[in-house]
């Protein structure tokens, strides 16, 4: 939370972006889209995966950690991608979203409350 206002984070993805998991040059070039929109959007001060870090498969206890304990998330929707046009799996596969209790609307409470204030940054 933030202040008294509840943080639902719409749409998580566990993305796997293993090089083996792209179905030829489109799935590649797609991975590269991606990382292109991380670099850009991640705010000024804040950490920038290089791209072994970033273009890899990532799994439901990370995606978990980093919405649940690293941020003021109070739930969120693990979203499954249908690319499967691109990737093996989708990119974003549906086995992960029922990984978590809830089958992939999951609301976790971190028992205290932010002392952060709407609008203000969280810092690393």
């Amino acid at each position: 939370m933030i202040d008294d206002a509840l943080v639902f984070d719409c749409v998580a993805h566990v993305f796997n972006f293993s090089e083996e998991n792209a179905l030829g040059k489109a799935g590649l070039m797609f991975d590269q889209h991606l990382y292109a929109f991380h670099q850009a959007l991640t705010p000024a001060g804040q950490t920038v995966l290089p791209p072994e870090q970033f273009l890899r498969e990532w799994t439901v206890e990370e995606i978990d950690r980093m919405v649940f304990e690293e941020s003021d998330t109070d739930m969120l929707i693990a979203m499954p991608l249908p690319l499967t046009d691109m990737f093996h799996d989708g990119l974003s596969p549906w086995r992960s979203a029922p990984s978590w209790p809830g089958g992939g609307l999951i609301g976790r409470s971190s028992g205290g409350r932010s002392t952060r204030s709407r609008g203000e940054r969280r810092s690393t």
